[in-house]
C-alpha cells in the first residue's frame, strides 16, 4: 500500500505539472496556486478515504469470520478462523485452543490490519520526516 500511495502521489504531481505548464490564452491567465493545492488536497483526501474504507472492511471481515458458525447453511463459504474443541471432564470444562490463545490471534490479526495503514504516509512530506505523519 505504501508503494501505491507513492505512485498515486507522483501521478498527481505529474498531473499538476502538466496543468501548470499547459499554454493558455493570454486573456485567461495562469492557474492560481491555491487551485492547484485544492486539486492535490482533493486526491489526498480520496486516498485517505480509500485507506479508511479498506481498514474498516478488513476489520469487519475479521469480525465476520471470527463470529461465523460452521454448518449454518447449505452453501457455507466462509469458514471460521478457529475451531474450538470443548472437552467436558467432571468437574471442569476445557477448551482447545484456550480463549487466551484465540484472543491473542485475533488481536495480532487486527494489529496487522491497522499496522498496514500506519505505514502509509500523508502526501507532501520529505523522506526524512516520513515517520511523523501517517494517515
Amino acid at each position: 500500500m505504501k508503494a501505491k500511495n507513492t505512485e498515486v502521489e507522483n501521478a498527481v504531481d505529474d498531473l499538476i505539472s502538466i496543468v501548470a505548464s499547459f499554454p493558455l490564452d493570454p486573456s485567461v491567465g495562469p492557474v492560481p496556486r491555491h487551485e492547484i493545492e485544492k486539486l492535490r488536497s482533493h486526491y489526498n483526501k480520496l486516498t485517505y478515504q480509500a485507506l479508511l474504507h479498506s481498514v474498516k472492511s478488513s476489520l469487519e471481515a475479521v469480525k465476520k469470520r471470527v463470529c461465523s458458525r460452521g454448518g449454518t447453511g447449505f452453501l457455507f463459504l466462509d469458514r471460521p478462523f478457529f475451531e474450538v474443541d470443548v472437552q467436558l471432564s467432571v468437574p471442569s470444562v476445557r477448551l482447545s485452543p484456550s480463549l487466551d490463545d484465540v484472543q491473542r490471534a485475533i488481536n495480532r490479526a487486527s494489529k496487522a490490519v491497522i499496522g498496514c495503514s500506519m505505514a502509509v504516509f500523508e502526501w507532501g512530506q520529505q523522506v526524512s520526516e516520513r515517520s511523523e505523519r501517517a494517515f
